[in-house]
């Protein structure tokens, strides 16, 4: 019996020392699970730190493109007022008469060739002007010599 009890003995030490190498390799493991697990972790925060930042540079560039534009609209249309602004001053400086104002827009646009129609149109106006002063002084003239004439018969 005693070499029966030192063979169980042989076997249980056996046993205890496959237990503790099963538990040592399920401990590391848990000890590489819990290394891939913060690593994991650690990479998603880096992700959503990435992803936050991507985040707000995309808004910093929208916002600061809607800035730009704003103020292209906003100049475009100061630009715009200003040509229609002065284009009205001339026409009613033309509508009170005054043929001889300049009106310097120059712009490649539909307001640019209002201003030069109604450039073109005061340039008619003050030749059409013209012609019928001379008509009328011709007019006068001819009016005085037949008064003249009728005075000397």
């Amino acid at each position: 019996m005693p070499a029966s009890i030192a063979a169980f003995a042989d076997m249980r030490d056996v046993i205890d020392r496959m237990q503790e190498a099963q538990e040592q390799s399920i401990a590391a493991s848990f000890e590489r699970v819990e290394t891939v697990k913060a690593q994991a972790v650690a990479a998603g925060e880096l992700a959503q730190t990435k992803v936050k930042t991507a985040t707000q540079v995309f808004l910093a560039l929208g916002a600061l493109g809607f800035l730009v534009m704003v103020t292209l609209l906003v100049k475009s249309g100061r630009s715009m007022a200003s040509a229609l602004g002065r284009a009205l001053s001339f026409a009613k400086g033309i509508t009170h008469g005054d043929l001889n104002q300049a009106l310097d827009v120059q712009r490649n646009d539909e307001f640019g060739d209002l201003a030069k129609a109604l450039d073109e149109m005061q340039t008619s106006m003050r030749d059409s002007m013209e012609n019928i002063e001379r008509a009328r002084e011709a007019d006068r003239q001819k009016t005085a010599e037949l008064e003249r004439a009728q005075v000397q018969q």
